[in-house]
């Protein structure tokens, strides 16, 4: 015979369970969702946007403005430099991630919708590059948060749910899936409608979709925190890994932005584009939804450092058969670099996780994104200025030996584990 008092406090906690359980069940849809929607809108639009510069800025001569496309990237980066790390504070501090991922979603999805103006409408070139910087500048500063946000937002349900982040993977690789379907499905309506506009439009609409998402996990309780400086000053092995993303990011972005130019140089249909893209991430699913299993064989180490050869051998290879007659081949090339992309995106959220305080996840992870910005703004001044003097093809050279130099730096740096605090 139970008491008055035990009675009401056993339906308290049922209630409180049930509640419980609800609340995770629904974050467990809004992180899988924010990943989907995420890559779905960078695979509408990144492999793309290079080529929709192309055919609108053209030089008197007829030749693309190679000068001002690279401008326009660096721009992009470089205004996004900064804000990473202010919105991985502000998220640490009042635990408001889903707050500023709507609001930077929005921005994002406005910026698109700038971008959209000089292709629907009879512009001067000197309009049209000021559109585009103001465009792309506002693109930058609002896009770079947006993915380590969601990576934080992901990382903090499964150490809620799990205590513990080894099922990244099996979440994150709803992101590989977006990325799959947007690169492909985009790919073949430009294919069938020879008019590269559609892949501005949906990728301008997906940030819509997403800050819908996003604002629909927002909690009306604000919290306050102290955030323990002390603790990101002495890991050093996060600023030795920092050199490593520098040197990645220099290579990778500017292959990733320019590798649809090079694909277009080399007159390849926008339908094999959207297959390259697309297809590269196949091999992603398995490989990410199988993560934690690999880490037990693998590190996260060995993971980013095996990842990061792939990846430029696969720009190695382009370089070889960049002057083939059978553009199917850049298709099977990417699909084998799958692999390595899943490898060094798995491992690389879970790598500075492993080094974070439990109060200074959306600052590691963002303050990874700004050092890869900062790299990226490099890469999109060197992209220009090499198609501008040789052409895209010496680029993807200089890209993979890029990345081959990183993977060896971060090979040799020593490699200690800060002692997580109150994970």
């Amino acid at each position: 015979m139970i008491t008055k008092n035990q009675y009401y406090l056993q339906i308290f906690l049922e209630n409180f369970l049930t509640e419980l359980n609800t609340d995770l069940e629904k974050n467990r849809k809004i992180v899988k969702s924010l990943q989907f929607m995420v890559f779905f809108a960078l695979g509408s639009g990144a492999p793309f946007l290079s080529i929709y510069f192309k055919q609108l800025l053209i030089n008197s001569d007829g030749t693309p403005a190679t000068y001002w496309i690279g401008l326009i990237f660096f721009i992009q980066t470089f205004s996004g430099i900064i804000s990473p790390l202010i919105a991985g504070y502000i998220a640490d501090k009042f635990k408001i991630q889903n707050r500023i991922l709507a609001t930077c979603a929005v921005a994002v999805f406005t910026s698109g919708i700038l971008l959209l103006i000089p292709g629907i409408s009879s512009l001067s070139f000197n309009s049209k590059v000021l559109i585009f910087i103001v465009a792309m500048a506002m693109n930058g500063l609002f896009l770079r948060p947006i993915v380590p946000l969601i990576d934080t937002e992901t990382l903090t349900y499964l150490q809620t749910r799990y205590n513990n982040v080894n099922a990244y993977g099996r979440y994150r690789v709803f992101g590989t899936i977006g990325w799959i379907v947007a690169s492909c499905f985009i790919g073949t309506v430009l294919f069938l409608t020879k008019n590269i506009i559609f892949a501005i439009i949906c990728y301008s609409f997906s940030f819509l979709i997403l800050a819908v998402t996003a604002f629909s996990g927002i909690k009306s309780k604000i919290t306050t925190i102290k955030i323990p400086w002390n603790y990101l000053k002495r890991d050093t092995t996060m600023k030795l890994f920092l050199i490593f993303v520098l040197l990645f990011s220099i290579g990778f972005s500017s292959s990733i932005y320019f590798t649809g130019y090079f694909l277009h140089d080399k007159n390849v249909n926008y339908f094999i584009i959207g297959l390259v893209f697309g297809l590269a991430a196949a091999l992603e699913i398995p490989v990410i939804f199988l993560g934690d299993k690999i880490n037990k064989f693998l590190s996260l180490k060995a993971m980013i450092i095996t990842g990061c050869f792939i990846i430029a051998l696969k720009l190695l290879v382009f370089f070889i058969i960049a002057h083939t007659n059978n553009p199917l081949l850049f298709v099977g090339v990417n699909i084998i670099s799958g692999l390595g992309h899943g490898l060094y995106f798995y491992a690389i959220v879970r790598y500075p996780e492993s080094l974070a305080h439990k109060d200074l996840r959306a600052t590691y992870q963002n303050l990874y994104h700004l050092v890869f910005t900062i790299g990226a703004s490099i890469g999109m001044i060197f992209s220009s200025l090499i198609i501008e003097i040789h052409d895209s093809r010496l680029l993807i050279l200089l890209d993979s030996l890029i990345l081959f130099a990183a993977a060896i730096y971060f090979l040799f740096i020593p490699h200690k584990i800060s002692k997580n605090i109150n994970k």
